[in-house]
């Protein structure tokens, strides 16, 4: 079982966006090597840039990053609602923008939490907009912001150098 004391966090729960932000230079540079590897241009997703298959949570990197997830989304929860859940991962996928890609305004309903995690964004890359909200993350290295499912969310179109790495991901909070 993963703690969150076990790995160095830092953690910010607010009322709609929460972020945790993680130290692990060498799960970054596995989910990097895997989406590198596993990156293609695919039309089954609003996402306009490579990204890797639906199911990721058992590739290197991915998996720890995954077990902060959930471990976020429970701590989350008994934060704000006193109460307990199971947080059941579902899904959990990488990106690899160039720039000018983008991903179009969407949501992850049904899941009950989602997530976007940062690996090294270049300066200058695009934010993480939530049009509900009127909100723009400023989005930084070893990041991972968390937010409801039903949020609807995007990334503009942006000119900038380098790549631009993400990972997504989507949870199913049940109580316990």
């Amino acid at each position: 079982m993963l703690y969150l004391n076990d790995i160095d966090v830092n953690l910010n729960f607010n009322h709609k966006i929460h972020t945790i932000d993680i130290n692990d230079n060498e799960m970054n540079n596995d989910i990097v090597k895997v989406i590198d590897e596993q990156s293609d241009y695919r039309k089954d997703s609003n996402v306009k840039a490579k990204r890797t298959g639906w199911y990721m949570q058992d590739q290197k990197g991915f998996s720890k990053l995954g077990d902060i997830f959930k471990v976020g989304v429970e701590t989350l929860v008994k934060k704000k609602n006193n109460c307990t859940v199971n947080a059941e991962l579902q899904e959990l996928w990488g990106i690899k923008y160039l720039s000018n890609e983008v991903s179009h305004t969407h949501d992850h309903f049904p899941f009950t939490y989602s997530m976007a995690y940062y690996i090294n964004p270049p300066k200058n890359s695009p934010n993480l907009y939530f049009p509900q909200l009127d909100y723009t993350h400023q989005i930084k290295h070893g990041q991972m912001v968390i937010f409801d499912g039903w949020l609807k969310h995007m990334v503009s179109e942006k000119s900038f150098d380098g790549i631009r790495y993400a990972v997504s991901g989507n949870i199913t909070a049940n109580i316990i």
